[in-house]
């Protein structure tokens, strides 16, 4: 490759002197009594081959040579600081490098977050990258408090979405959660499914309000508009994971997001089957400030979600379609 070599242009200006190279602005490379003192004349410039003494008023003590060679060195530091400034703006300006802060619930985005993550670093080693495990509340206040740039969350609250920008990753649906060998797993319909109504005896286990509030609404919602009843609650812990020990151990069942089947191991002790009817969709969203310049950081990080969206969908409604093959071969 070859090398191309900018112009430069010195300049005296009364007590200061400066370096401008290519149409680049101004730069201060050194301030003294007077800047033609400081080496008793200019060396010759990008236009001239000639001295370009600016104000001379007689060499200061020491070797013309020696305090030109300091000069030098000092304008090729400058133009290296300069050219280095450059860079990193340019690479700031596409996302190359800075800050990225990531919110989410990690039963909604464990499936496919990690590949994510390692993609995003690969392209951009020189992010720092934060990730955040926080209900959608917690994100809430997180992007309050200016402690978040980007998050996966469930819908946000009416009165505070149009705060904020916000992408459908995926589409997910309720599911009830059993422990394995429980007597509802060998009366299944053909389609696999289970009926909600069967459900009014038996004692649940949902995730804390607090969570999720508007998960835990419809969850609610659901019970009475598609089954007719209201659901026995005897625990309600606030994290996923106790949930489904929960439900292991025989405490009751529960009705959870579809997504939570990848935390578990297929054939494991708690086990999940879609409704029928279904309920409505669950959705996830990738959300960001609105009223705010946008992050190139941020801006990168959408675009390979964006990239990443088929496959994402593939997995995580995978149990739709299974579900839509099934009655077909029954066709």
């Amino acid at each position: 490759m070859q090398k191309s070599h900018v112009p430069v242009t010195l300049i005296g200006f009364g007590d200061k002197l400066f370096i401008q190279y290519g149409t680049a602005s101004l730069a201060l490379l050194h301030s003294c009594g007077r800047a033609s003192e400081f080496f008793g004349g200019f060396p010759p410039d990008s236009r001239s081959s000639a001295w370009s003494p600016f104000a001379r008023a007689g060499p200061p003590h020491g070797s013309a040579d020696g305090r030109r060679e300091i000069f030098r060195r000092e304008a090729l530091e400058t133009l290296r600081r300069n050219e280095a400034a450059v860079r990193l703006t340019k690479r700031a300006s596409v996302g190359e490098v800075g800050q990225l802060r990531i919110g989410f619930t990690g039963s909604a985005v464990a499936a496919f977050l990690p590949g994510l993550v390692h993609e995003y670093h690969r392209r951009f080693p020189d992010v720092e990258l934060t990730l955040l495990e926080l209900t959608n509340p917690q994100q809430l206040e997180a992007f309050d408090q200016g402690l978040l740039d980007i998050g996966f969350s469930r819908p946000l609250p009416a009165e505070r979405s149009k705060e904020f920008h916000e992408e459908l990753v995926y589409t997910d649906y309720l599911r009830l959660a059993l422990p394995s060998g429980h007597p509802l797993t060998q009366n299944l319909a053909d389609d696999g499914t289970v009926s909600i109504k069967r459900l009014s005896a038996e004692r649940f286990v949902l995730l804390a309000r607090q969570a999720a509030p508007e998960l835990y609404d419809e969850k609610l919602a659901f019970c009475r508009r598609a089954g007719n009843f209201s659901p026995q609650v005897v625990n309600e812990p606030d994290r996923t994971s106790t949930v489904l020990l929960l439900v292991e151990s025989g405490i009751g069942v529960s009705i959870v997001a579809g997504c939570v089947r990848h935390l578990v191991r297929a054939g494991g002790p708690v086990v999940f089957y879609p409704f029928q009817p279904a309920s409505a969709p669950v959705e996830l969203r990738l959300t960001w400030r609105r009223g705010m310049p946008s992050s190139p950081t941020v801006e990168a990080f959408r675009e390979l979600v964006q990239s990443r969206l088929e496959a994402i969908r593939t997995l995580m409604e995978a149990r739709r379609l299974e579900r839509r093959q099934r009655k077909g071969r029954r066709l």
